[in-house]
C-alpha cells in the first residue's frame, strides 16, 4: 500500500473500512495478513507519514474507525500468542536471502502490545513462540525500540541463546558479513551470560564463517566465555585444519597462543616466519583483541606481548612522523610497542633486552629506545 500524504486520512480510513469492516473476523483472528501488515507498520511508527509522537494505538487510529482500531490490536495479539508462526530458521533463511516475512512486523506489534498489557504473559510464552519472536526482531531491517527484549534478556537468557544460535548460525552458514544485532547485545550489561555461551556455539561454525566475522565472534569469546571453555574449544579446531585457508589457521594459533602463550609460542613464531600473509592478520587481530571494549578486558603477559613484537617487527617497523604514525599498519605496530611501555618496569626492560637480541629487531629500534626511556 502506498503511504498517503497527510491530508488524505480520511479517505485512507473510509477505504480501509469499506474494504476490511466484511472481513473485520479474520483481521480480529489475526489472518489477515495482507490487512494487518500496513496498520502494524503505523503502531510501529514506520508509517513515514503518520506523527511517530503519537502513542501505537493513536497511529493504527489513523487508517481505521474504532471499530475496526479494536479488531486490530486483537489481530496483534492473537498473532503473538497463537497464530502459527515460521519457525527461527525460516525466518533467517528469509532474512538471509533479503526477504521479510508477511507476519514480521505484525508479529512484532503484536508482541509489543502484549508486553504493554501483561508483561508476565509475554515473558511466559512457549519456547519456540519466543524464539520466532526474537527472530522476527532481529530479523527487522528496522531500529525498533522494544519493551519486552531487555525483559527476555534478563528473564530468559538461555532462551534468547537458544534463538540467536539458530538464527545467527544460519546467517553465518549463508555467507553473512555480520550478525544483526550483537553490537547492541555486547553492550546490554545483562547479556553477558548468553554471550558466553553463544559465542562458543557460534564459533563451532568457523569453516563456514567470514573472516572477518570470526575475528569478532573470536573477540566476543574471549571477553565473555569461560577461559578453560574457550581453550578447550580452540584445541579442538587447531586438530581441524585440512583444507583451510592460511588466514584462518592463523587466527586459530593466534587465539591459541593468546589463551596459553608459553605452550604454543614457538608453534606460532614457527607458522608465522617472515610472511606477510600470516603476519599482518596477526598483527590485526593482537592490535583489535587488545583494545578496550564491552566484556572483559582481554589481559597479556610481558614476554607474550614481546613475542607478538619479535613477530611482528622486522616486517612492519613502525613509520613514525613527530611521534605519531604514519600509517595505518604503523599505528598498530606502535600502538603494541607502546603497550610494552605501560608493563611493569622490570619486565619490559628485560624483554626490549630480548627483543634486540635478534639482529631482525634493529629496524625497530629507534621506537624501542623511546619505549625504553619511557620506562626511567
Amino acid at each position: 500500500m502506498t503511504e498517503p500524504p497527510e491530508q488524505n486520512f480520511e479517505q485512507i480510513r473510509a477505504r480501509n473500512d469499506a474494504s476490511l469492516m466484511p472481513e473485520i473476523g479474520s483481521v480480529r483472528a489475526g489472518t489477515a495478513v495482507h490487512a494487518l501488515e500496513q496498520f502494524a507498520r503505523a503502531y510501529l511508527g514506520l508509517f513515514m507519514n503518520i506523527d511517530v509522537d503519537l502513542t501505537p494505538v493513536e497511529r493504527v487510529a489513523m487508517l481505521a474507525n474504532p471499530e475496526l482500531v479494536d479488531a486490530v490490536l486483537d489481530g496483534f495479539h492473537a498473532v503473538a500468542i497463537r497464530v502459527p508462526l515460521p519457525d527461527a530458521a525460516e525466518i533467517a533463511a528469509a532474512r538471509a536471502r533479503g526477504n521479510e516475512h508477511p507476519l514480521n512486523f505484525i508479529a512484532l506489534a503484536g508482541m509489543d502490545l502484549l508486553a504493554e498489557r501483561a508483561m508476565d504473559e509475554a515473558l511466559a510464552l512457549p519456547e519456540e513462540r519466543l524464539q520466532s519472536l526474537l527472530s522476527f526482531y532481529f530479523a527487522s531491517t528496522a531500529e525498533l525500540h522494544n519493551r519486552w527484549y531487555p525483559q527476555l534478556v534478563e528473564k530468559r537468557p538461555e532462551t534468547v541463546a537458544a534463538a540467536l544460535a539458530i538464527y545467527w548460525g544460519i546467517l553465518i552458514d549463508r555467507g553473512a558479513a555480520y550478525l544483526p544485532g550483537l553490537l547492541a547485545l555486547l553492550h546490554e550489561q545483562r547479556a553477558a551470560p548468553i554471550m558466553a555461551t553463544l559465542s562458543l556455539t557460534l564459533l563451532q561454525r568457523w569453516k563456514q564463517c567470514r573472516l572477518k566475522l570470526l575475528v569478532e565472534l573470536l573477540g566476543v569469546a574471549f571477553r565473555y566465555a569461560n577461559k578453560e571453555d574457550l581453550r578447550q574449544l580452540i584445541e579442538t579446531m587447531l586438530a581441524d585444519q585440512d583444507g583451510v585457508n592460511v588466514k584462518k589457521t592463523l587466527l586459530w594459533m593466534a587465539a591459541a597462543f593468546f589463551v596459553s602463550p608459553a605452550e604454543h609460542e614457538q608453534q606460532l613464531i614457527n607458522y608465522c616466519q617472515a610472511s606477510k600473509e600470516k603476519i599482518l592478520p596477526l598483527l590485526d587481530f593482537s592490535y583489535r583483541l587488545l583494545q578496550p571494549g564491552p566484556g572483559k578486558p582481554v589481559t597479556i603477559s610481558t614476554h607474550a606481548l614481546a613475542v607478538l613484537l619479535r613477530i611482528v617487527g622486522p616486517k612492519f617497523p613502525p613509520k613514525v612522523v613527530n611521534g605519531e604514525a604514519d600509517d595505518s599498519i604503523s599505528l598498530k605496530v606502535l600502538w603494541l610497542f607502546r603497550r610494552l611501555g605501560q608493563q611493569p618496569a622490570d619486565e619490559a626492560r628485560r624483554e626490549i633486552k630480548w627483543l634486540r637480541s635478534a639482529r631482525v629487531m634493529r629496524r625497530c629500534e629507534t621506537v624501542m629506545e623511546e619505549i625504553e626511556a619511557s620506562l626511567n
